[in-house]
């Protein structure tokens, strides 16, 4: 029995699924773009804490974090819960189908920051928020890298990404 071979790619994407993260990119550097107008004009801390949750999923809580004091350690514990309820969310997405349950969740959790009010937002929230977007997408960028990588080093064929218990059967 012979059994047919994937084609050879030579990147880690095709044309389509090229484009769409393209343009995924682009919608998420929108509302990066639209939080950044809201944090820097508004003139109410709830608007700027609104503008911080478009930037980063909780992103909104961190306007009044920090560790001097309880309420600090817990608007931080509320960012890292609010992250990892949107990445729940996401994962439930790849599960179901379900697509508005992620940007749903991003919104409301934004809007839930702009509910705790504790007087004037810290502008180092920003720069927190911003150094969050930065180590994600660095760390997103060097994964997509060194796969792609090792695709075109044909270390890695496109058939185990499907199914790894093939590479490793065939051994």
């Amino acid at each position: 029995m012979h059994i047919l071979s994937l084609p050879d790619r030579h990147g880690l994407n095709g044309p389509v699924t090229t484009r769409r993260l393209v343009r995924l990119l682009l919608i998420y550097f929108a509302f990066y773009a639209i939080g950044q107008l809201f944090f820097q004009f508004a003139s109410t801390a709830s608007w700027q804490a609104f503008g911080l949750g478009l930037m980063v999923p909780g992103g909104g809580f961190l306007a009044h974090a920090g560790i001097a004091c309880w309420q600090g350690i817990a608007h931080l514990s509320l960012a890292g819960f609010g992250f990892a309820l949107f990445m729940a969310t996401v994962m439930l997405w790849f599960a179901t189908g379900n697509v508005l349950l992620p940007p749903l969740i991003w919104i409301m959790m934004a809007y839930g920051a702009t509910l705790m009010d504790h007087g004037p937002v810290r502008i180092i929230s920003r720069d927190v928020t911003l150094a969050t977007i930065l180590v994600v997408a660095a760390v997103a960028c060097i994964r997509c890298f060194a796969a792609s990588a090792r695709v075109r080093q044909g270390r890695m064929p496109i058939a185990t990404w499907r199914n790894p218990l093939r590479s490793w059967l065939k051994k």
